[in-house]
């Protein structure tokens, strides 16, 4: 999928967007879904948004940023809601080793108590 690149400044509005300011403000994790019509610019507001988080947020170094974009033009692949969740994991897995130790031990122990059912 070929993503346009947005124009200069054509996107800072996201910032001081009201949904955005709420879901930037809790102190836990959360989920912030974009959505609308085919070729409405949600791949490049997306991909804007990975690109200069830093920029506006610095203490956002902390964070993974996972994405996955639903498309029912692209095919079954991208509307398998396994393969939007083997996206993500994989996502986050690649932005923070640790987390990978962690989900590798959390398999292992699943896998191993499986086996001896």
């Amino acid at each position: 999928m070929k993503i346009s690149i947005e124009h200069d400044g054509t996107l800072t509005w996201l910032w001081e967007h009201t949904q955005y300011k709420a879901w930037s403000s809790t102190p836990h994790s959360g989920l912030l879904l974009t959505e609308g019509k085919p070729g409405s610019g949600k791949s490049a507001l997306t991909n804007y948004f990975k690109s200069n988080l830093l920029e506006w947020k610095p203490l956002a170094r902390q964070s993974i940023v996972a994405s996955f974009f639903y498309s029912y033009r692209e095919g079954e692949l991208q509307r398998k809601h396994s393969n939007m969740m083997h996206s993500i994991l994989y996502e986050v897995l690649y932005q923070n080793e640790t987390f990978f130790f962690t989900f590798n031990l959390y398999t292992e122990n699943v896998t191993t108590r499986s086996m001896a059912l």
